[in-house]
């Protein structure tokens, strides 16, 4: 998988764990995710269901296995943190990844509330995803 990171300053410990995340998810690693899952995390994805719990996330965070993730911005403050990114298939799956089945891309817009302010000992509480198949 290709991977596109925005360039940061580096001065915001929460904006790299959520690209972290994300690269983790994209990539499969559903145990890189769980670290910095809190335990009680609620993850909404809008328009579709809503899972309470840690297990429950991991086991139904689907696996999409992109070519391309190009994160285009990341922005953190206190608790909360969003990015904005684009998942990119070329339709070629194989070896039983999970995924689109066809060439496009997928847009994804995620806001994240961390269980406190302290940037390295905060869990994610919250996610509330925005997910658009086959936007540009």
């Amino acid at each position: 998988m290709e991977i596109h990171l925005p360039a940061d300053c580096g001065n915001a410990p929460r904006i790299g764990i959520v690209n972290a995340v994300l690269v983790a998810w994209a990539s499969g690693d559903r145990e890189a995710v769980s670290v910095w899952l809190a335990e009680d995390v609620e993850w909404n994805v809008v328009g579709g269901a809503t899972y309470q719990g840690r297990r429950s996330v991991l086991q139904t965070l689907p696996e999409v296995r992109p070519d391309t993730l190009a994160i285009h911005s990341t922005i953190s403050h206190g608790r909360h943190a969003a990015c904005d990114a684009t998942l990119t298939f070329s339709g070629q799956r194989s070896g039983g990844h999970a995924g689109p089945s066809e060439a496009g891309s997928t847009s994804l817009s995620v806001m994240v509330r961390f269980t406190s302010a302290a940037a390295r000992t905060g869990r994610i509480a919250s996610v509330r995803a925005y997910v658009v198949k086959g936007a540009p």
